[in-house]
């Protein structure tokens, strides 16, 4: 998209006019590159984006649910501003959450303890 920028810039302060290339030549470039661009696949497209706000959001009222059930003071899951692996690794450990029931959703609250 700089190249494009660029190209336009260059275009309307006329600096073509030194060269032997004509406008209706760069017109078509520009059309050309920004055609091209269109046809690339983002990184995230909207949907992935969308599923991703889906996730945060369920699992933020997961934990704020569980702490609220459980009397756990705010402060204990300040952290779900900014989900960071390691906070979230910590609260599972500290009140002996399952991680799927955490990040899914699915199963159980606590974890299952191994049998011998």
């Amino acid at each position: 998209m700089r190249s494009v920028t660029w190209k336009r810039a260059e275009l309307k302060a006329g600096r073509h006019k030194h060269t032997d290339l004509k406008t209706e030549r760069i017109e078509r470039s520009i059309a050309d590159d920004v055609e091209f661009l269109r046809a690339q696949p983002t990184r995230q497209t909207r949907g992935l984006m969308d599923k991703a706000r889906e996730w945060k959001t369920a699992f933020r009222a997961r934990v704020t649910l569980y702490a609220e059930q459980n009397g756990i003071d705010k402060s204990e899951f300040a952290w779900l501003g900014r989900i960071k692996h390691e906070h979230l690794a910590a609260f599972a450990d500290r009140y002996g959450l399952s991680y799927e029931w955490l990040l899914e959703g699915s199963g159980t609250e606590g974890r299952e303890t191994p049998t011998n």
